[in-house]
């Protein structure tokens, strides 16, 4: 049953809400005071107070709904002749109890139902024929609001955002203000007449806008939400900062798009969103942090390969707004160049720099199908970290993704970072992320961690991604990825080499003491027919001797047309120096170093082709991974290869590959054998014999084992 005059109500109804009598959308004109009662019984433990013997008390309001209600006390010395007036229609109320009876609190005194949709101004002015006015809260739509006050801070469950936000976009004729201390954050956006707009996408379930209320502003202001139009606002109006101009509340959790019309002059100061939600980044708008939801790999991460001639990485300290100050660009002459890498997950962000002298036919495909899209902007200066491609709702797996560079312009493809899905995962061309799907030129992640200086570490995470990459001039503490890569298939023997020193700082003879010098055994993999051990590349006894892994593997192989050989970009060798296991022919104290910037590249000895084996330099590994004879098993049932996991389960409609026998097979096949099975059988009486009773009963072996006949006598 719905509440009406007289009732006591202490919540809002549904389809109601309530703004006590603090909320600084109301004002107290004149004389008010806020009692402290022993009686707790006010909403929100206040009410407002004011009396008959001081003339011109009022409370004034503006607010957007279609009901309101006035919440306050019934008592024998309220006034019965408080005037209420909405829109300049005057109405009396009376709050007035008979002598003798107690207060009411929390009551409705007054309600006004079926006014149309908009914004409505309100005035009550005190009463005459009694002693107090009182009021206690305001009960309104649930959907409206309370408008054209000061709010200085956003309240409980809002965060504010301000104008100057990138993700606050601008067309038109509009001007700003950077300096006037009363804007928040010192700035506001103005729209100056009709031309002008105002454009914004936020993640959550309700806005607010906060602006600059004036006498000289439009009352007539648009806001479209979806390209849905929503009730016109004025901001027409004494002169008033920070003030709160429009809501939007009780939206389903999603993405919006905001649009703002000023008709004439609008000012936008901030805008207040779910403390939980967030401004979404539009093509072409700065994004310098990756969104709630994503995850951001810098263009310098070892995933991503760049494809073509004299690709240009320019780092830029200082003032520069690069994501971690580095990216990659194509100039023009340069050739078709391309990017190159995979990702997990469900969606992709392209962070580029933005100019008028960049491309504006650049492709991307992923998954095989290309899409065009632009670099280059009106703006003389160029542009850094912005959204310049997005694309969503892919199917949730691994998507191949590839960049090439256009035509036109003077920069025809730049990479400054990659977004994607904050669980998801990103991986090179050629990554596997099972040791099965090896092949030469494949790659496959690993984590290393060493917590002391010249002490060999750790290796674990084979295939999985762990941490951030070491550094290709690596640490003498390290705590990060690397890769493997697959350089021989030697005899069931995978051989594979580290893509980058993985610690530096260690001696030769600190490496040799762990036995990682010759090999040793290290345990990377659960299968029980794989092992996994680890050592150093031969290195060559001097630089006349070519027979050696180093210049086999890093020097003169292409991995099978896979990598261009003796490539920095691959093997990362100008990092520093690299141990191998040959002693030089300089002397038994020697060994063998390889590498390092300004010693001839890859096929280059360091220092003078040999350093002291105690001397702390680079530790490259190479991991062998041998195959021992396995067995493994799936069954063929009705057309399809299945495999039992506690279940059966389809792995390919036609007879699986090696790697998937190795990945997936059935290693114990006991699993299928017949158990023994126990039954309880009812029996049922059945006639007499001699002084006994006959019971009988018909069994089912077909039930429980597989039998074509049976015979008991």
């Amino acid at each position: 049953m719905m509440a009406t005059v007289g009732d006591q109500i202490k919540e809002p109804e549904a389809g109601w809400r309530r703004y006590d009598d603090t909320h600084p959308g109301l004002k107290y004109t004149g004389t008010w005071t806020t009692p402290s009662p022993t009686n707790a019984g006010y909403y929100g433990g206040s009410i407002r107070v004011t009396s008959r013997a001081v003339d011109n008390n009022y409370v004034t309001f503006s607010f957007l709904g279609t009901k309101l209600r006035i919440i306050s006390d019934f008592y024998s010395d309220r006034h019965s002749d408080n005037a209420i007036t909405i829109d300049g229609v005057t109405e009396t109320y009376s709050a007035f109890r008979a002598v003798g009876t107690s207060s009411l609190q929390q009551a409705i005194v007054y309600e006004k139902l079926g006014l149309n949709l908009g914004f409505h101004t309100v005035s009550i002015a005190t009463g005459h024929n009694r002693i107090n006015f009182t009021l206690d809260a305001i009960d309104i739509d649930e959907t409206g609001y309370l408008y054209g006050y000061t709010l200085t801070a956003p309240e409980a469950g809002w965060k504010r955002i301000d104008d100057s936000s990138p993700q606050v976009a601008v067309s038109g004729n509009i001007a700003r203000n950077t300096t006037d201390s009363n804007f928040h954050n010192t700035s506001a956006i103005f729209i100056q007449d009709a031309t002008g707009q105002i454009n914004f996408k936020f993640y959550g379930t309700k806005f607010r806008l906060i602006g600059a209320k004036n006498t000289n502003r439009s009352t007539n202001i648009e806001v479209f939400i979806n390209d849905v139009k929503g009730t016109s606002f004025s901001q027409n109006g004494t002169l008033l900062y920070k003030s709160m101009d429009y809501e939007k509340s009780g939206l389903p959790l999603g993405t919006y798009t905001v649009t703002i019309k000023g008709n004439g002059v609008y000012g936008l100061d901030a805008i207040d969103i779910d403390d939980y939600g967030y401004l979404v980044a539009q093509i072409g708008q700065q994004l310098v942090s990756p969104e709630p939801g994503w995850r951001r790999y810098d263009d310098s991460h070892s995933a991503i390969v760049y494809i073509g001639t004299n690709w240009i990485f320019q780092t830029q300290t200082g003032t520069s707004t690069l994501y971690n100050s580095t990216h990659h660009y194509s100039a023009q002459g340069k050739g078709d160049n391309e990017v190159r890498f995979k990702f997990y997950g469900t969606k992709f962000r392209l962070i580029s720099s933005t100019g008028t002298n960049f491309a504006d036919d650049m492709s991307v495909e992923i998954d095989g199908v290309t899409e065009k899209f632009s670099t280059k902007i009106p703006s003389a200066t160029d542009q850094r970290q912005r959204l310049t491609y997005e694309r969503k709702n892919l199917s949730l797996g691994v998507h191949e993704v590839r960049l090439a560079s256009g035509t036109n312009g003077d920069w025809r493809l730049d990479v400054d970072a990659v977004d994607i899905d904050s669980d998801g995962r990103l991986f090179h061309p050629d990554e596997v992320s099972n040791v099965a799907d090896l092949e030469v030129g494949k790659r496959i992640r690993c984590n290393y961690q060493s917590s002391t200086a010249n002490t060999v570490g750790v290796f674990s995470g084979l295939g999985e991604q762990t941490s951030d990459f070491i550094p290709v001039t690596s640490s003498t503490t390290p705590n990060g990825d690397f890769y493997f890569i697959m350089v021989e298939n030697r005899n069931g023997r995978k051989l594979l080499v580290a893509d980058r020193n993985i610690q530096n700082g260690v001696s030769w003879d600190t490496i040799n003491i762990s036995g990682m010098v010759s090999g040793v055994l290290v345990s990377l993999t659960e299968l029980k027919e794989m092992s996994t051990s680890i050592r150093l590349l031969t290195g060559g006894i001097n630089a006349s001797d070519k027979d050696n892994e180093w210049d086999r593997y890093i020097v003169n192989s292409t991995l099978n047309g896979k990598v261009t050989a003796g490539d920095n970009n691959v093997w990362n060798y100008n990092g520093g120096a690299s141990w191998t296991s040959t002693t030089n022919a300089a002397g038994s104290a020697n060994r063998t170093g390889r590498g390092a910037n300004g010693n001839a590249g890859a096929s280059g000895y360091n220092p003078s082709a040999y350093i002291a084996a105690a001397t702390a330099t680079g530790f490259r590994p190479v991991m062998e991974v041998v195959v021992l004879p396995m067995y493994r098993s799936f069954i063929s049932h009705d057309g399809s290869y299945k495999k039992w996991n506690a279940g059966w389960s389809v792995v390919s409609p036609t007879l699986p590959s090696e790697n998937t026998f190795i990945g997936e097979g059935i290693s114990d096949l006991s699993v299928l054998d017949r158990k023994s099975t126990n039954f309880n059988q009812t029996m049922t009486l059945n006639g007499n014999l001699g002084s006994g009773e006959v019971f009988k009963s018909t069994v089912n072996l077909k039930k429980y084992i597989e039998i074509t006949s049976l015979s008991v006598k």
